[in-house]
């Protein structure tokens, strides 16, 4: 993992074709792969990379949350008494105490685990719906806008469309 202010994965399509048709179960499903590095955008304005004996990763400016990596040979205790666990992310304040985390251990796939970390690492807006209630102890930690629904759009018609006829019966022209 690097600390630098953002590093994207890039992966040409030709040779995720060329490693899909040699070997589709590796690639999919990520058997029999060995650890390896994982690319992650990292936005420098809202995480700070660490190293301590043993651990790296990323702490939120505002300290509530954390994305850790332990390597298997890490000199560092083990997350959570676990030594399998490789990988720990989770939000915590002093006030509410573990707001959520979850752990991976080596045995997760490694499309998975790029997938946890690239969203928890994103910066972005969640988008949530207001049909479930947030929880008023979690307001602290969140900043809330609203988003306007999209309103509903026209239908649209063809550009040479007939106008609409008239369900209305026909009359008979009048004559004198």
């Amino acid at each position: 993992m690097s600390a630098d202010h953002e590093h994207c994965p890039s992966k040409s399509l030709g040779t995720l074709t060329a490693e899909l048709a040699t070997d589709p179960d590796h690639v999919v499903y990520g058997i029999g792969t060995q650890p390896g590095l994982l690319e992650l955008c990292v936005d420098a304005d809202s995480w700070t990379y660490f190293e301590d004996v043993g651990l790296h990763g990323f702490i939120s400016h505002d300290g509530h949350a954390a994305v850790i990596n332990r390597p298997v040979d890490s000199p560092a205790p083990p997350i959570r008494n676990d030594a399998s666990i490789t990988w720990h992310l989770g939000a915590a304040t002093e006030d509410l105490g573990r707001v959520w985390d979850v752990s991976c251990t080596d045995k997760v796939p490694p499309f998975l685990l790029h997938a946890v970390l690239a969203e928890t690492l994103d910066p972005r807006p969640t988008l949530r719906s207001t049909v479930f209630p947030f929880p008023a102890v979690l307001a602290p930690l969140v900043t809330i806008e609203r988003v306007p629904s999209p309103s509903p759009r026209p239908s649209a018609q063809p550009p040479h469309a007939e106008p609409r006829r008239s369900t209305q019966a026909k009359r008979a022209p009048k004559t004198r």
